[in-house]
């Protein structure tokens, strides 16, 4: 009996261990945030002349593009501004650009956003209506780059 219980515990310690192995690789050599990756994807969605958008606040991402305040002078929308407003504000950003001019949005997912979705479903809805196609260009980490392509002439 003592032989067996034995064992039977080192088989099941050796089983919970190499469950946990891939478990453990995975957030060894993964960012719980890939600021990284998301800043070289917004670096390259966004062209000069665009429109960049940061919905609900800044990002850390600013650490891999310091000067991404200067080279893309963002609109920054906060969740608690009134919809009217904000909308009016981004028409002005747009109207002050090329006609060909894209609007890229950057926004996290997280607690705040989602007590306040309306106001990004109101820009998503405003911007499809001028006829802009949407892509999504980033999906992860609670972090979405969403492009609006350059109105259908």
């Amino acid at each position: 009996q003592p032989r067996l219980k034995r064992g039977a515990m080192t088989i099941a310690t050796l089983l919970a261990v190499v469950m946990t192995f891939p478990w453990v690789w995975y957030f060894a050599w993964r960012p719980r945030e890939d600021l990284r990756g998301l800043t070289t994807t917004l670096h390259q969605a966004y062209q000069p002349g665009d429109v960049l958008v940061f919905l609900g606040g800044s990002y850390a991402f600013r650490v891999y593009w310091p000067t991404c305040d200067e080279e893309t002078q963002p609109l920054k929308i906060g969740l608690a501004d009134p919809y009217p407003d904000s909308l009016e504000e981004l028409d002005r950003k747009i109207a002050g650009r090329a006609s060909s001019a894209a609007v890229t949005v950057v926004y996290r997912d997280d607690g705040g956003f989602r007590q306040r979705p309306g106001i990004w479903q109101e820009i998503e809805a405003h911007l499809r209506a001028e006829g802009r196609a949407e892509n999504s260009v980033w999906d992860r980490d609670y972090y979405h780059i969403v492009h609006f392509s350059s109105p259908a002439r």
